[in-house]
């Protein structure tokens, strides 16, 4: 499922923007509210239809009383937190799927262990159009394999997964969600694929069939050689399954999977597996380009120095700084600038986050283009290293890593679009830390505060969009970087310190949402290829869409 082309922004798809945005904020602050113990106040916003004046005033008038709440000390009540053992919220792993007319063209493996198992498979699929093929230990639901095959046969795609359910030490369902796409990022970090899929079998065979030799991995890498070789994947987001957790033995060996993968794309690949069931690695290339990292700042001189600290102390060979300057008036930031051995480019003018960035890289000829924000805070030597080992990575155009604020709470671990941009947070709205959070992962967008991009992309795409002149630009440039045939990733292993908005305030101008809402088609015929399609973020809440 490719991301759709953008659309024109015109008055009429401005106010159309205007509209599906103010339903979805009626359903968030309806959401709020019920979960925050005030029913009365969800049933008063029922009385309030999104496009009236009375939506109007009590929009304006729920804006400032929050406002004026938090000016004294009054913050929002927390929110009761669906716990990691039933995310997400609704989760119904029971629904019925029907049944299966035909079980022909499913085919078990008994013992994944054995390669004769497999070769009996890669025998067993001749004269097959589509099969579905699972490992022992995974169970199909009644209607799994129909749902299976019927994606198959209408998306034509290669490979078709699914959701399933994992039973837990205490007899419980866990649900495990995976989006519409597989990706090589994806398959490398973590099981993506899971006990059961379907498959064309032409696709295949063309391949070579199924690998012998890897056990249980004949699953993940199989539909690692069909992405590779630019096979469309799809997906049932549906539970169409019951499996087991995987075992160590299996986690260890999908490392040594990796590390062979990365090697034979030319990467020296040291992989440890984690207990979240996920595999680290580092694809380190035989040189290392050249990184400019861009920080755009006015005044707080406080918090760009210490993002410099950090900045200064990494252990990239081959890197430099450019400092954006915003108008700054301060006698000691000034002074600073003047002393400074970084590059200092003068970006004047009224707050613009697009144009002073812009204005940033003019200044460059590097490989690499790194954004930066002045209230980050680093803390590892490498890390740049772990940004660039991803970013040379085939079709890979943009890299971002996680965001914590300075008490530790995460503020970022990407951005899902569903069906509007938001930060998935483990400790606000995807409260249970499992294998996708986890994992190094093709995403959708990821926040601009700090992201890597190949420099001849962001030439190709001509940068950040001065008309989304404060949000939304980092999404929109994720989004025609997606229309260009290149991948973004999230680096899950690699965390920075960001004291959000320390510079700019609580700046967001509503014509930046309606801009990017209108252009994408948000609410509309937008879906996130790389978020568990079952999956729906309303305020600070996963919910399960059956």
């Amino acid at each position: 499922m490719a991301v759709p082309a953008p659309h024109d922004i015109t008055e009429q798809s401005l106010a159309d923007a205007l509209a599906r945005f103010d339903e979805f904020r009626l359903q968030i602050w309806q959401s709020t509210s019920t979960q925050r113990g005030h029913p009365f106040r969800a049933k008063v916003m029922t009385l309030a239809p999104v496009g009236t004046r009375r939506f109007s005033l009590l929009a304006l008038t729920g804006a400032l009383f929050l406002r004026a709440a938090r000016a004294v000390g009054f913050d929002r009540q927390p929110i009761a937190r669906v716990t990691p053992e039933a995310f997400p919220f609704g989760f119904a792993p029971v629904q019925e799927l029907g049944s299966d007319s035909s079980t022909e063209a499913v085919f078990v493996v008994e013992d994944p262990n054995s390669p004769s198992s497999w070769e009996n498979l890669n025998a067993a699929l001749v004269g097959h159009s589509a099969v579905i093929v699972r490992l022992a230990g995974t169970e199909l639901r009644s209607g799994g394999a129909e749902a299976l095959l019927g994606q198959l046969r209408a998306s034509g795609a290669a490979i078709v997964t699914g959701d399933d359910a994992v039973t837990t030490g205490t007899d419980r369902l866990m649900g495990r969600f995976r989006p519409n796409q597989l990706g090589l990022v994806s398959l490398l970090s973590y099981d993506a694929v899971g006990g059961v899929a379907g498959f064309d079998v032409a696709a295949l065979l063309n391949l070579g069939g199924f690998s012998t030799n890897l056990g249980p991995l004949g699953l993940i890498d199989a539909a690692f050689r069909l992405v590779e070789a630019g096979k469309a994947s799809s997906h049932v987001p549906k539970v169409v399954a019951t499996s087991t957790p995987r075992t160590g033995d299996e986690m260890a060996s999908h490392g040594d999977w990796v590390s062979v993968q990365l090697e034979r794309l030319g990467f020296r690949a040291p992989t440890t597996a984690t207990a979240a069931g996920t595999v680290r690695w580092r694809a380190t290339p035989t040189l290392w380009p050249s990184v400019t990292i861009v920080i755009p700042t006015r005044d707080r001189l406080d918090l760009l120095q210490r993002c410099l600290a950090g900045v200064e102390r990494s252990s990239y060979p081959n890197f430099n700084v450019v400092i954006c300057d915003n108008d700054s008036v301060e006698p000691a930031t000034l002074q600073y600038f003047a002393e400074t051995s970084h590059t200092v480019v003068l970006a004047p003018g009224p707050f613009n986050y697009s144009t002073i960035v812009n204005r940033g890289v003019a200044h460059t000829t590097s490989d690499f283009v790194l954004t930066l924000n002045n209230d980050v805070e680093i803390h590892d030597v490498d890390w740049i290293e772990r940004l660039v080992s991803v970013a040379k990575l085939p079709r890979v155009g943009l890299v971002g890593c996680a965001l914590q604020e300075p008490d530790g709470a995460y503020n970022h671990e990407s951005i899902a679009i569903a069906p509007y941009p938001q930060h998935l947070r483990r400790d606000l709205n995807y409260t249970r830390v499992d294998e996708f959070l986890s994992a190094t992962r093709e995403v959708s967008a990821v926040t601009g505060a700090c992201t890597l991009v190949n420099r001849v992309l962001w030439e190709q795409l001509g940068g950040l969009d001065p008309t989304l002149e404060v949000i939304g630009n980092d999404v929109d440039l994720c989004l025609r970087a997606s229309l260009a045939g290149f991948l973004t990733v999230y680096v899950a292993d690699l965390q920075l310190t960001h004291a959000e908005s320390s510079s700019r305030g609580s700046l967001n101008p509503p014509e930046d949402i309606y801009k990017l809402v209108a252009r994408w088609g948000l609410f509309n015929e937008f879906v996130d290829p790389w978020f568990p399609e079952a999956l729906r973020i309303v305020a600070d809440q996963v919910v399960w869409q059956s």
